[in-house]
């Protein structure tokens, strides 16, 4: 008891706080770390070992989903792909993914499509995608 006396009835609403209906997650790449020349190993094939860097970068936390990254050989459009899982990340938060593939000798083309089945509703659906070539020669 606070010892004020109210003399005045006044009704008082009280609202929930409107929620913004553009808050949303935005995942979004931060890094791909990925030389640009591998050399053949002595089985003429080169290991191929880089990083990708998701980050969310919106206002909510995201669900998971999955980073599908496809290698193409630029002469021969010989494509090889493998699928990464991405977990829950809260605003702000990132996680770091390492690639592996072994590849022959040529030029490629290395493209990393974040949440390409759209899973995850965000505010941003254009920075889902990165690229970067790379060569594999021989020593």
């Amino acid at each position: 008891y606070t010892g004020v006396k109210l003399t005045d009835k006044k009704t008082i609403i009280i609202k929930p706080c409107e929620q913004n209906e553009q808050a949303k997650p935005d995942l979004a790449f931060e890094r791909f770390e990925l030389p640009e020349i591998f050399t053949l190993g002595p089985d003429k094939m080169a290991d191929i070992k880089g990083v990708l860097v998701v980050k969310n970068a919106g206002s909510t936390p995201s669900s998971n989903c999955y980073v599908d990254v496809v290698f193409e050989e630029i002469r021969t459009h010989r494509k090889e792909s493998a699928r990464y899982p991405v977990p829950n990340l809260d605003p702000g938060k990132n996680h770091s993914i390492t690639i592996f593939i072994r590849l022959p000798e040529g030029n490629y083309k290395v493209c990393a499509f974040l949440d390409s089945t759209n899973g995850v509703a965000e505010s941003n659906e254009a920075n889902n995608t990165t690229c970067r070539n790379f060569g594999v020669r021989s020593k």
